[in-house]
């Protein structure tokens, strides 16, 4: 994970950075049960994929070996567009935090800043 300036901004985020990032979550602004089904959904169709790697090592005809390499591509594209979500609702966050800095009383190096930087970092 690489750092820009004095925030946190991940250029990769791995699946586990990402888990952990939104465990730490606690802000009204992002839905706990949405994310959670998102971050359970990628980790089903991850673990999909994976089991269809281990069914190609078994496979001998081509006709079954194009199904599992349809269903593999299926699968990437389903946790890339969740991914993609995911990010979406991490970086309106980050914008919110933001915004929460130019209200009085809440600017940066505050107790409210850095509390709300430390449930959403």
């Amino acid at each position: 994970m690489s750092l820009q300036g004095d925030c946190l901004r991940p250029r990769c985020w791995t699946g586990t950075t990402l888990a952990l990032r939104l465990s730490r979550i606690s802000s009204p602004v992002v839905l706990w049960s949405q994310e959670r089904e998102l971050l359970e959904a990628s980790e089903r169709s991850r673990s999909a994929t994976m089991a269809a790697k281990e069914e190609t090592k078994q496979a001998t005809m081509s006709s079954a070996m194009k199904a599992i390499k349809q269903r593999m591509e299926q699968d990437i594209e389903e946790v890339s567009k969740i991914a993609l979500k995911i990010k979406a609702s991490l970086e309106a966050l980050d914008r919110d935090n933001i915004a929460n800095r130019k209200k009085p009383g809440c600017e940066k190096g505050t107790g409210v800043d850095r509390s709300r930087a430390l449930m959403t970092a």
